[in-house]
Order: C-alpha cells, then sequence, then structure tokens
C-alpha cells in the first residue's frame, strides 16, 4: 500500500522528491491521480511504512503548495481515493 502526496507546483513536488532522496526515503513521482481534483500533475507516491518519516520532513520544511496526502483503498471491489490519516 501507497501514499500519495498531491502538491500544487511541479517544482516543490520534484524539491520534496530530493528531500526524501537526500534523507534515504523511498519514493517514485507519478502522474497525479485525477481524482485528487488538484496538482500540478506529478506527486510524490511513498511506501506507507516510509509514510510517518515523509511528514516528519514535509512538516519540518516549507512548502506551502502541498494540498494533502492520499491513498487508495478498496471497497468491496470498487477503489476509492481518500484522504489519508495519520
Amino acid at each position: 500500500m501507497t501514499v500519495i502526496g498531491v502538491f500544487r507546483s511541479r517544482n516543490q513536488t520534484l524539491k520534496f522528491a530530493e528531500l526524501l532522496d537526500y534523507n534515504g526515503v523511498n519514493y517514485r513521482v507519478i502522474n497525479t491521480p485525477r481524482e485528487a481534483q488538484a496538482g500540478c500533475g506529478i506527486s510524490v507516491e511513498i511506501a506507507r511504512y516510509d509514510a510517518d518519516a515523509a511528514r516528519s520532513l514535509l512538516d519540518k520544511s516549507r512548502f506551502p503548495s502541498f494540498h494533502g496526502w492520499f491513498e487508495f483503498v478498496l471497497v468491496g471491489c470498487r477503489r476509492v481515493f481518500r484522504k489519508y490519516t495519520f
């Protein structure tokens, strides 16, 4: 399972990815899911076991374009996109 960090700025998405890389947090830059209904087109996907480390890095930094943490979950047979809560 993964958590997706959505930003409204491509530049800040990539800066956050650099910060994750520098701190040894595994991530992938992905196309923002259309269900997010926001964002710049790319987001950062992080394994759930690394989500707390990523959140901590985000909280210590300045990323005003950050929109939120999201996840896909299965509800019955449907995949639902929802806000991720820590």
